[in-house]
């Protein structure tokens, strides 16, 4: 992890794009390229751009994104492109998101055998982050092993300093071990997992002068089975 200070200060919503902010950086936010709001093709309100995934994911509900030619055993043979959002500067940390945003920011890398895939979080919003596994569910063609870990900030409550501990696949991981996802099921289930779990006490805190600040982004580890396809049958 890192120390890094800052100072407090007083904390507001745009209204423009949704994003919470410092009161005395409005200005400056307000000139950034993020900061508007998007028209939504379906319905034309004009949404926020923190808000317009969700929105433009209530259109076409994940419950009902199975793939064209699905079976009753669940095998999916379309999938759908994984969406990774733009990464947004956090005006209220903005020096720390600007030296850490290789943690932070959206991306996906794949390997020969595995994908990591890490979505920015604007709170720590269980629900959003059980919607970011589903997307992943439908991007894939074979079954997988899924675990997760969230990024977060603490605060040392004495000197104000700011701690950052990225997510990891060797620590602080949400689950003890990955589940296997096979069918749209596995999925539900390990995204109710995430629904019932107290992300907050995945925080690693030093010693008792820590406090919980917010959490920056969640990374999704995926381990790929080759070979067998969501849906066949698995031993």
């Amino acid at each position: 992890f890192f120390f890094f200070f800052q100072a407090p200060c007083r904390t507001i919503v745009c209204e423009e794009c949704g994003a919470s902010i410092s009161s005395s950086n409005l200005r400056r936010h307000q000139q950034n390229i993020n900061c508007r709001k998007i028209r939504c093709a379906v319905c034309s309100l004009e949404i926020p751009f923190l808000s317009y995934d969700s929105h433009r994911s209530s259109h076409n509900p994940i419950g009902s994104q199975t793939a064209a030619g699905s079976s009753s055993r669940g095998h999916v043979s379309a999938t759908a492109a994984l969406h990774i959002p733009p990464f947004f500067l956090d005006d209220t940390y903005a020096d720390l998101y600007s030296r850490f945003k290789k943690y932070i920011e959206p991306s996906v890398k794949h390997g020969p055998f595995s994908t990591i895939v890490n979505y920015q979080l604007l709170n720590l919003n269980s629900e959003a982050i059980a919607e970011y596994a589903q997307q992943i569910m439908l991007s894939q063609v074979n079954a997988f092993k899924i675990n997760a870990s969230v990024g977060y900030i603490l605060k040392n409550n004495e000197t104000q300093e700011l701690v950052f501990y990225w997510s990891s696949r060797n620590n602080q991981l949400l689950f003890p071990q990955p589940s296997l996802i096979n069918c749209q099921h596995d999925m539900n289930s390990f995204a109710d997992s995430i629904l019932a779990i107290d992300l907050k006490a995945h925080a690693v805190f030093p010693n008792t002068r820590f406090s919980f600040i917010k959490a920056t982004n969640i990374t999704f580890y995926l381990t790929h089975l080759h070979g067998v396809p969501i849906g066949a049958a698995t031993t």
